[in-house]
């Protein structure tokens, strides 16, 4: 399918002009092979730096668009039913200085949405259904020139270095409401990221995965679900649900990973599909066949491949779970990695808590860094400790210490002053 284009040059309050694709009322697959439509003279597919589609259908933000404008570094879109979207339907398009999803339908945004983004100046989620934002979203881009959040049911604020207006938030702010947000609603989390994984899939089911042949002379090939597979149980979606189990039990594993001197045959789909890491890995390389990994012991890989086959939790069988929550941590499969972060919850103590708050910023887990800061502040109830001290080890590594030998001189004067008594 081709879409029709309007080529035009941008121009912003800055002065700045940019050669832009403006792509209006259509209805989008989720993937884009080609454009069509007439060009400022002088100017290609390669001059175009921003692409915005404007009331148009998007159940998914298409891929193929760097294919295509291979300088585009500006994503929009505007007003176009957009509800769910995820970080590996971003994939493509990590190198993006802007990303604005405004004026949508979205209800919840996944902290990890954009994960592996590197050069994002500017974000744009105002104006839709915002219910929540896991509160890890922003870590990590306090270099953002403007992060947009307001117009939503439950966030106001919005950042912009270009905004000199006194209503303008601090970013400091905008990641302030997020948590509050988050703290104040965190007993509908769980049931809200359940609807969100469900609209997700749900939506992959729907979508048509279309294929524009017409330059080859060849069919459409697509899948959907349809009225065919209410009336007929062993229809097209029977069979693509059968056909992949059976390859994971008959198929031949294809790929190999390797522990010390241990080798796991394994589905190569599979793991792509399970952990983000690892589709990250296959996108970069797609010819690799075999993958080292280190610091992942073979007990824990074990118990990694039993859930990715089987979705089995461990249970309380002696599992070390913080094992478990680094491996997993490593590997971005989030259902395992929550499910080892409750289990280490139970366990922590004032023995533990710093080592743990330390384990959860280095994978950036929201939850359990919450509950061993609590247990910190506890130990210390008049101590006046701020919440970016969770974040601050070294800051609050330097406050503990200080706290500690404070206690060891006031324990030596009290003893001194047992002795002279």
């Amino acid at each position: 399918m081709a879409l029709t284009c309007k080529f035009e040059d941008q121009e912003y309050i800055n002065g700045v002009i940019i050669y832009a694709c403006k792509i209006k009322y259509q209805s989008i697959p989720s993937k884009i092979l080609k454009v069509r439509g007439r060009h400022l003279q002088g100017k290609t597919n390669d001059d175009v730096e921003e692409v915005r589609f404007v009331k148009c259908n998007i159940p998914v933000v298409p891929a193929g668009l760097k294919k295509i404008f291979p300088k585009m570094n500006d994503l929009s879109v505007w007003k176009s039913n957009l509800k769910y979207v995820c970080n590996k339907d971003l994939i493509e398009y990590r190198h993006l200085k802007e990303l604005h999803l405004f004026d949508n339908k979205i209800e919840f945004v996944p902290g990890n949405l954009f994960e592996g983004f590197q050069n994002l100046e500017q974000i744009g989620l105002n104006d839709n259904k915002l219910q929540m934002i896991e509160p890890n979203l922003l870590f990590g881009f306090d270099k953002l020139k403007l992060c947009n959040i307001s117009d939503n049911p439950r966030y106001k604020t919005n950042y912009s270095i270009y905004d000199e207006d006194d209503s303008n938030a601090t970013f400091n702010e905008v990641k302030a409401e997020i948590a509050k947000v988050f703290a104040d609603h965190v007993d509908e989390h769980l049931q809200l990221k359940k609807e969100f994984m469900e609209g997700l899939s749900k939506r992959n089911e729907d979508e048509d995965f279309c294929d524009d042949s017409s330059s080859s002379g060849q069919p459409d090939y697509e899948y959907r679900t349809s009225a065919y597979d209410q009336e007929n149980p062993y229809g097209p979606k029977y069979s693509l649900i059968s056909d992949i189990k059976t390859h994971l039990y008959l198929g031949a594993r294809d790929f190999k990973i390797i522990i010390t001197e241990r080798e796991f045959d394994v589905h190569k789909f599979l793991l792509a599909a399970r952990s983000d890491t690892l589709y990250n890995i296959f996108l970069e390389n797609p010819q690799i066949e075999e993958l080292k990994l280190v610091d992942i012991s073979e007990e824990m890989f074990e118990i990694i491949l039993k859930f990715l086959y089987t979705d089995e939790l461990p249970g309380d069988d002696g599992t070390n779970y913080l094992e478990l929550f680094a491996a997993t941590g490593k590997l971005r499969i989030d259902l395992l990695m929550n499910h080892a972060a409750n289990k280490i919850k139970e366990k922590i103590d004032e023995n533990n808590a710093l080592d743990i708050l330390k384990l959860s910023n280095r994978y950036n887990h929201f939850d359990l860094r919450i509950k061993a800061y609590d247990i910190i502040k506890s130990m210390y109830p008049d101590v006046d400790f701020q919440n970016s001290w969770s974040e601050d080890l070294e800051k609050l590594t330097k406050v503990l210490n200080f706290i500690k030998k404070k206690e060891e001189v006031m324990q030596k004067f009290e003893a001194e002053l047992k002795d002279l008594a």
